[in-house]
């Protein structure tokens, strides 16, 4: 039997009552192949490491800062989307929780479409078309 799925398109403050499901997903998914950004990293090019917060980094020796993103930071990135441009977020759940979640704004000086997606098996992707 196959799985019941919701979809809808809500508004950036209606999605705010996702954010609890769709941080960690964002942060599972970026700790992870091919990202690995755990930590916060001043020693390495990137700005992050695969080392937990306060280990040091085994790239490049520096010791680690905070987690790379924090539940603070993706709150505060997720609402400038909403409140600086038009966007929507696409939300797919099951039974068992979020399933899908994704915001799209469209950047009117620039002429780019980004897409930010998180899902539950810690998959997701930042994509940016110009």
């Amino acid at each position: 039997m196959s799985e019941i799925r919701t979809a809808r398109f809500a508004a950036p403050d209606e999605a705010r009552e996702n954010y609890d499901a769709i941080i960690p997903a964002y942060q599972a998914a970026f700790a992870a192949e091919p990202w690995y950004e755990v930590s916060k990293c001043g020693g390495c090019s990137s700005g992050y490491s695969r080392q937990n917060p306060g280990d040091i980094c085994q790239a490049c020796g520096s010791v680690t800062g905070d987690e790379a993103y924090t539940e603070q930071e993706l709150t505060e990135k997720f609402d400038a989307i909403g409140e600086t441009r038009p966007a929507c977020w696409y939300i797919e759940e099951t039974p068992a929780g979020l399933a899908l979640a994704a915001v799209s704004r469209l950047d009117q000086t620039k002429v780019a479409y980004r897409t930010i997606c998180a899902s539950d098996d810690a998959r997701g992707y930042e994509r940016l078309w110009r």
